[in-house]
């Protein structure tokens, strides 16, 4: 009898727990969006240039303070709010830009000027793209293949950047904060 009343009051509540479960469905846990992963910026070295202020930098050097610029952003990173957009926006009209990492639609202002960037902005601001680059190779660490090896040699071969040893570009090495500024000046000048 014992067994009988037992199987009764469980067969009883399962029952009750299936009509509770059909008659009100559990309530939703609440949907929780992700949290959003931060984008860490590169970190400038103290003493070493961004990308974008060396634009603010030649920008200021080519046309002052004083210029037009297209209103319409060219790079999804560099939004108009930004204090450096006018020069960024300038610096990619004057074509000394095409975009970083083989994308035209982000700038990456806040990357570090490495040596081999430098030599292709300044030589762009100075020639444009039409020069060629001395057949007398002037360093051995950049192979010919590089994708900036013209404006490395010409950048050496008109005194913009000096060699960082015996017969060494040293094309990742980052420059100075004061070496982009002198390479600026000596270039472009100063308004």
């Amino acid at each position: 009898m014992k067994r009988t009343v037992l199987m009764a009051l469980t067969l009883s509540f399962a029952a009750a727990c299936n009509k509770a479960e059909q008659a009100a469905p559990a309530p939703a846990l609440p949907t929780v969006a992700p949290t959003p992963r931060p984008t860490a910026k590169p970190t400038i070295p103290p003493g070493k240039m961004s990308r974008a202020e060396l634009a603010v930098e030649m920008v200021k050097a080519k046309y002052g303070e004083t210029f037009d610029f297209p209103k319409e952003p060219f790079f999804t990173d560099v939004p108009a709010s930004d204090p450096r957009f006018k020069y960024i926006q300038r610096f990619r009209a004057d074509d000394l830009t095409k975009g970083c990492g083989g994308a035209a639609t982000v700038f990456c202002g806040d990357d570090v000027v490495a040596r081999y960037a430098l030599a292709s902005f300044l030589v762009r601001a100075k020639y444009g793209e039409a020069f060629t680059a001395p057949e007398t190779l002037a360093f051995d660490d950049v192979p010919m293949s590089h994708a900036n090896f013209r404006y490395m040699q010409r950048a050496v071969a008109d005194g913009i950047l000096k060699l960082c040893g015996e017969r060494a570009f040293c094309p990742d090495a980052l420059p100075s904060a004061e070496e982009c500024r002198a390479a600026v000046k000596e270039t472009l000048g100063k308004k």
